[in-house]
This record gives C-alpha cells, sequence and structure tokens, in this order.
C-alpha cells in the first residue's frame, strides 16, 4: 500500500531576533511525513521542538521555505484562511489540557464544532463518538474540577479528535501526569493512530513516551536524526 506524504517542507528557515541577535532555530530543513504516521519529537529545551509543532499547525511561520500539507501550500496563508485550515485538518493536545473550567466535558468537546455548519444532530453525534472513544461517556456533564489529570487530558484529545482533523500536533501530552496515567493516555493516542489512521506528531522530554511512536525525531542544534522503533 502506497503511504502519500501529509505534510512536506521545503527549505524551511526560521530565525528569532533577540535584541541585535539573531538566532537560527532552523536552516534548510527539508522532511516529509506520512499519513499515518506517529512521530515523536525529542531535544534539549530551547531546540526548537514547539516552534516546529506550531509552524505545521499554521500558529508560526517560517521565516523562509515552504509548508505543504498535501498539496496545498500553508505557510503564506492568511490568517482568516490558517483558522480555517487548522478547524478543518489540525487537532491540538497541550500539556495543561486548556478546557474551559466553566464548560461541562460535554460543552468542551463541542468548541471546534461552533465554526461548523453541521447540524444540532450531527454534532451531538461527533460529540458523543469522541467522549466514547477516550472513554468518558458516563463524565460528559462534568466540569474539569470534577475530573482527574488523566480524564482532563482525555477531554482535551476528545476536543481535538471531534472534527475528525487529519493530523494531530501534541504538545508535552502526558507532561502533568503520573506514569500510569501517562501510558493511558499515550495507548489511547497509539489507538487513534493504528485503529483510525490519525497522523501524529507528539513533542516530548519522556523516553517511555516516545517507545509509543512509530519514528522518533531528536532535534539538536536545527536538525533532524531519527530512530525507528518496533
Amino acid at each position: 500500500m502506497t503511504t502519500e506524504n501529509l505534510i512536506t517542507i521545503k527549505n524551511l528557515k526560521k530565525t528569532h531576533i533577540k535584541g541585535k541577535q539573531a538566532l537560527n532555530i532552523f536552516h534548510d530543513l527539508n522532511m516529509h511525513i506520512q499519513t499515518g504516521n506517529f512521530i515523536a519529537i525529542m531535544g534539549p529545551s530551547g531546540s526548537g521542538k514547539t516552534t516546529m509543532l506550531n509552524m505545521l499547525g499554521g500558529i508560526d511561520k517560517p521565516t523562509s521555505g515552504e509548508i505543504y500539507f498535501k498539496e496545498d501550500r500553508i505557510d503564506n496563508l492568511s490568517e482568516n484562511e490558517l483558522t480555517q485550515f487548522r478547524a478543518m485538518h489540525v487537532g491540538f493536545i497541550f500539556q495543561f489540557y486548556n478546557l474551559m473550567p466553566m464548560l461541562t466535558a460535554y460543552n468542551n468537546v463541542e468548541l471546534p464544532l461552533l465554526l461548523t455548519d453541521l447540524s444540532k444532530e450531527d454534532k451531538i453525534k461527533k460529540i458523543k463518538t469522541a467522549l466514547e472513544i477516550v472513554n468518558l461517556s458516563d463524565r460528559e456533564s462534568h466540569y474539569p474540577r470534577e475530573l482527574s489529570g488523566g480524564q482532563m487530558q482525555r477531554v482535551a484529545i476528545a476536543r481535538a479528535i471531534v472534527s475528525n482533523p487529519d493530523i494531530l500536533l501534541c504538545d508535552e501530552p502526558t507532561g502533568d501526569l503520573d506514569r500510569e496515567t501517562a501510558n493511558e493516555i499515550l495507548g489511547v493516542l497509539k489507538l487513534l493512530n493504528e485503529e483510525l489512521n490519525k497522523t501524529i506528531i507528539m513533542v516530548t522530554h519522556d523516553p517511555e513516551a516516545a517507545r509509543y511512536s512509530k519514528l522518533t525525531l531528536h532535534l539538536d542544534k536545527g536538525e533532524f536524526n531519527q530512530k525507528e522503533l518496533s
């Protein structure tokens, strides 16, 4: 079976200006991310891991170079076009969940669908399916303060997948969890990858978390070294 490239990066350069000093994070970086891959990005603090994630999700833009999603170039899109791109194709999962405390689990998961033209019935079906996938159907009326850290992250995952995005971008998704809970969350991500063919890019400092991926990329001095995982 042929696997297509979901994301293609060409001659990517990212420079941060600090005072009078220019800090090059990436310089002429080229890479392909295939549909259905599960990639862990590791590297020292300040190496550009989160910057890379933000550029893939259209939150940040490269200084130069090109980023393609399938056949479409995204680095030169307007802010309105990027908002639409993210709503249609990208799900984000963060270390500290980023849930709205005044909303129930159900309503937190609903948020990405508010930008869509789906019928009420279709929205309900998608929300309940997402909560079922993360095994939280019995917690849909609970507020974040009534949930454990692991349950809150499951809500965040349900929110990320409710619009059926092509790619999940995860920034230290288990960094605030104990080992047992972290493994449960990683198991959910692995299920999404293997059963639903979701492409996942995960930034992590945790070697144990990286073991759940298919490919680990070590980022240092603007370059990737990779290791396939069995």
